[in-house]
């Protein structure tokens, strides 16, 4: 896929339709991939997929 090996994405803690879309279609949660500032980290979720 022009050279991708993975797909992350992230969204909120209430975003519950999102999550369930995201397990669907295969991503898997994961740590950060990015520096998330303190105020975030607790309604942050990760996710990533291998292509």
């Amino acid at each position: 896929m022009d050279g991708y090996h993975s797909m992350r994405l992230d969204t909120g803690i209430l975003q519950t339709a999102a999550q369930g879309l995201y397990r669907r279609l295969g991503f898997r949660e994961r740590d950060a991939y990015y520096p998330v500032p303190p105020a975030l980290e607790q309604i942050l979720l990760f996710f990533e997929r291998e292509l």
